[in-house]
């Protein structure tokens, strides 16, 4: 019965330790926008993308929208955002560093900007958590997701154009 009982232990700690290195794959990730929460139909997938895209063409910088419907097994919202943008930013080279991420878990209430060293000269961490606080998360209140989103998007275009 010990034996067994040091056994369950054993395997219990392995998958803690395997779960903890798990993070999402964006190997495969082609867009600016990674809803999987299901927040926007496709028809605001597009509309979003087509500014984010043009936004990018103009100035060389990313914006790209994260939502995500577990943050397991990460113990808080900074190491998952820590964790998911060192992932993307393996994964997508092409970014090169110049990128604010927006991450999103309307079931956790997680609504984060991340901003790479190379944007952070352009907007400060406080400027990231105003944005997200008094722009996204009302709309969030509402359930409009969208205007939210857009709002965000939008903030972050108009402060790098200043």
């Amino acid at each position: 019965m010990k034996k067994l009982s040091i056994l369950t232990c054993f395997l219990l700690f392995i998958n803690l330790l395997s779960a903890k290195t798990t993070v999402y794959n964006f190997a495969e990730f082609n867009s600016r926008i990674f809803d999987e929460e299901g927040l926007l139909s496709l028809r605001d997938r597009e509309s979003i993308d087509s500014q984010l895209a043009s936004f990018a063409e103009e100035s060389g910088k990313n914006i790209v929208v994260l939502t995500f419907q577990d943050i397991t097994p990460y113990e808080n919202a900074r190491e998952f955002c820590h964790h998911t943008a060192v992932n993307f930013a393996e994964n997508h080279p092409e970014f090169e560093g110049d990128i604010w991420l927006l991450l999103i878990s309307s079931k956790h209430g997680l609504i984060h900007i991340t901003a790479t060293k190379d944007t952070e000269r352009i907007i400060s961490h406080a400027a990231c958590r105003s944005i997200a606080n008094e722009l996204i998360a009302p709309e969030f209140k509402e359930k409009n997701f969208y205007n939210g989103i857009l709002a965000g998007v939008q903030k972050l275009i108009e402060i790098h154009q200043k």
